[in-house]
């Protein structure tokens, strides 16, 4: 199959099913002169690091092993500072969707250039099968139920990753580095987590009593590290953040951002990276530096529902110092609106739902206490449905059901799971939410099941 170039609207998950397919399927692709067969897709990796781990494929009549990483354009290798990170060198493989003029992509760990290739769209319309299926006579009946045994396995998939976190690491210094990918979700999750890995928690320690008085200075390093600070400042809180940077860059670790690893284009005001900053930052210092032990003290008291969530919501909806209730970014005003609170429902419903929760009962299950566990699962199936994933109804109108019928906000992680272990491997047989293909969709489909 010859290359050609695939729309702007592409996602790194088309590439994902691209990648699966061609697994599946055998079938040889060419592009750009190249010729690539895979053997094993590899595992797709829901956690930091390459997209896919221990693929095998030949390329150009090599066969290779390793690690794959997908793009929307080679470009992005770079901006999101995949060559600095030690996760990805065993990367193998760089599939992207479309090429740009970027130079070579080269591992920092042996300096050897890595192929990348540009996928192109296959041909065959069943990638995404949850497109086609149809509900089975259990499906209307069994749908919360299955739901919330989704919801349940998703919530045990968070426990584990930080009990083996928590070997390496302690709470806090786990909470603080989940915290900052929480501000950044969705565009700029995975830069907000490198700038906490390179301002990491024995650094924040070390130099914690230089932002008691202040938590401004803390915010001018992190800022001067993310590159957030213009030459030329226009205005008097810009200047001082840009001195203060000046005055302490000294104990700073790390290189700097560069611009391209932020994602400004379609970021609303209140998610735009300086605000976040400014806003995650003001909430840690005003905690002393102990939030998540604040947070669990709440939670351990074991208050009814309602009440232990106005309690945390108060945690975190600080009101912003006066710029940041009428600045977006630095140097940048908003029009109209003032910003009366540091954090909104659903980002705090986002951290509990990703971090609090889960890293508080990875905490319980490893000193044995099933009581509080399973008040923490209790809490974490109650939480209000305050947000819906676009990416759902993009493949599958079906999913509102699942709103409609459970409107909690678990259901994503239930579809989260579905999608990720389930209609991604095209695994339709084995659906546990009791829905099948039909027609001739689902002859393409079950078709693609014999070659799994």
């Amino acid at each position: 199959m010859e290359y050609k170039p695939v729309v702007n609207k592409l996602q790194e998950e088309d590439l994902y099913r691209w990648w699966q397919y061609y697994a599946r399927s055998g079938k040889t692709i060419y592009s750009q002169g190249r010729r690539l067969r895979v053997f094993n897709s590899g595992v797709l990796n829901t956690c930091r690091g390459p997209d896919f781990t221990s693929a095998r494929f030949e390329l150009d009549g090599i066969v290779y092993q390793g690690d794959v990483e997908c793009h929307r354009k080679t470009s992005d290798w770079y901006a999101h500072h995949h060559h600095l990170d030690k996760l990805y060198r065993q990367v193998v493989l760089h599939l992207v969707g479309r090429p740009d003029d970027s130079a070579a992509v080269t591992s920092q760990w042996c300096q050897q250039p890595i192929c990348t290739v540009p996928l192109p769209e296959p041909l065959a319309p069943a990638d995404a099968p949850e497109r086609y299926c149809q509900p089975t006579e259990a499906f209307h009946r069994e749908l919360k139920s299955n739901l919330i045994k989704l919801a349940l396995a998703r919530f045990d998939h968070k426990i584990n990753f930080f009990i083996k976190a928590l070997n390496t690491k302690n709470d806090e210094a786990l909470f603080y580095i989940f915290f900052f990918r929480g501000l950044g979700y969705p565009a700029n999750a995975n830069t907000f987590q490198l700038l906490a890995e390179q301002l990491d928690w024995t650094w924040l320690m070390q130099y914690q009593t230089v932002f008691v008085p202040d938590y401004r200075v803390l915010f001018a390093v992190c800022a001067g590290l993310s590159g957030f600070i213009e030459p030329e400042c226009q205005d008097s809180y810009t200047r001082h953040i840009k001195d203060l940077y000046q005055t302490y860059k000294y104990i700073l670790p790390g290189h700097t951002i560069e611009s391209p690893a932020w994602q400004y284009a379609g970021v609303r005001f209140h998610n735009h990276p300086h605000f976040r900053l400014a806003a995650g930052l003001q909430i840690l210092h005003y905690y002393h530096y102990n939030m998540f032990d604040t947070l669990t003290g709440i939670l351990q008291e074991r208050k009814e529902y309602f009440s232990a969530l106005k309690d945390m919501f108060a945690l975190f909806q600080l009101q912003p110092e006066l710029y940041w209730q009428t600045h977006y970014a630095l140097g940048k005003e908003r029009k109209k609106t003032i910003v009366s609170t540091s954090m909104g429902k659903a980002r705090i419903i986002e951290l509990l739902i990703n971090v609090v929760l889960p890293l508080a009962a990875a905490k319980a299950s490893l000193s044995g206490s099933e009581g509080f566990l399973a008040y923490l699962q209790s809490l974490y199936l109650s939480l209000p449905l305050v947000s819906t994933y676009g990416s759902f109804q993009k493949n599958s109108g079906w999913f509102d059901t699942g709103y409609k019928i459970w409107p909690a906000q678990a259901v994503n992680q239930s579809l989260i799971l579905l999608q990720a272990d389930y209609c991604r491997l095209s695994l339709c047989r084995q659906c546990p939410v009791k829905r099948r293909p039909s027609g001739n969709n689902g002859k393409i489909i079950d078709n693609k099941i014999k070659n799994i």
